[in-house]
């Protein structure tokens, strides 16, 4: 299983394509995408692909929602959404909570998609790039506690308008 966090954004709809279309991988895992609405168009062409979709047991906000979530989980895509609360703390926080999850439910792997820290690239000077410090702080949690949990990851660095 490939459990795939943000399935209808961007991102998360070119990995499961990519999945779906690959000969290797499409026979040898199944989707679980998570989102928060099943009823939009995105949504409703994933559940048409066979896709298994998770909306409301899966809050981000509720980390004793996620470990269900993840449950026969063999890789997590995580791809976090700052634009729906615009807080970068928020985004820190449901990052954390699917990682912590992800270590409960035994994960072999997690992907992380993420952005540099526009603080730490320019000394200081720009403070206010939100929507890059709580993926950048995500990450650095992520690589601490992966290590030590001993669980494999990769971090992909994007940028906000790359298309898919």
């Amino acid at each position: 299983m490939i459990t795939i966090f943000g399935a209808t954004g961007m991102q998360g709809t070119s990995v499961i394509q990519h999945i779906l279309n690959d000969p290797v991988l499409s026979k040898k895992f199944r989707i679980r995408g998570v989102t928060r609405d099943n009823s939009g168009p995105a949504a409703q062409k994933l559940l048409n692909q066979g896709i298994e979709l998770v909306t409301k047991q899966a809050n981000l906000n509720n980390p004793l929602t996620l470990p269900t979530t993840l449950l026969d989980t063999h890789t997590t895509f995580l791809a976090t959404d700052y634009w729906t609360h615009q807080n970068p703390h928020t985004e820190y926080q449901q990052a954390k909570h699917v990682i912590d999850a992800a270590i409960v439910a035994n994960v072999n792997h997690i992907i992380f998609s993420s952005l540099d820290s526009t603080i730490q690239q320019t000394d200081g000077k720009y403070q206010n790039v939100g929507h890059r410090e709580g993926k950048a702080k995500a990450e650095e949690y992520l690589r601490l506690r992966l290590r030590l949990s001993g669980m494999k990851w990769t971090v992909l660095l994007g940028y906000s308008w790359a298309p898919s």
